[in-house]
């Protein structure tokens, strides 16, 4: 995990892996690609075809990321399943998945939308909860909607 200093690094084009591959300055395996927004490999893999689809302007994350290109990620992230779909792959499932923020995983600090296939239920990416305390529904409304 990076700590805010480096968070603040990598906010800059200059210094993020993603925008170096949108610029071919580092080598990537292309998926599928539109106007706004490239998909390619991920280079650390939990499953064979996991795929990140990212907006070609460098955007921090989920929440800073305008509509348009959001809507270009979203629709290239339908086209690479589709691709991934009609693979020889023999995929089952997916998880989609973007970290905002280091406290929730986040390390490139690029919007990046994962898409990971699912072979077999507990293989791969998996989700792991910790007990928290819940607050009344209710009560959450209320701290949403002062």
């Amino acid at each position: 995990m990076f700590t805010n200093s480096l968070e603040k690094i990598n906010m800059t084009t200059t210094n993020c892996v993603f925008c170096k591959i949108i610029n071919n300055e580092i080598q990537a395996h292309v998926v599928a690609q539109n106007d706004l927004a490239i998909a390619f490999l991920d280079a650390f893999p939990v499953s064979n075809g996991h795929t990140l689809v990212i907006p070609k302007k460098h955007h921090q994350d989920f929440s800073r990321t305008p509509k348009e290109e959001m809507h270009a990620v979203t629709d290239l992230a339908q086209e690479v399943v589709k691709l991934l779909d009609r693979s020889d792959l023999n995929v089952h499932g997916y998880n989609y998945l973007s970290n905002q923020a280091s406290i929730a995983g986040q390390e490139v600090f690029h919007f990046h939308l994962h898409i990971i296939p699912k072979y077999a239920t507990k293989e791969g990416f998996g989700f792991k909860t910790n007990k928290v305390n819940i607050l009344d529904l209710k009560e959450v409304m209320k701290l949403i909607k002062p």
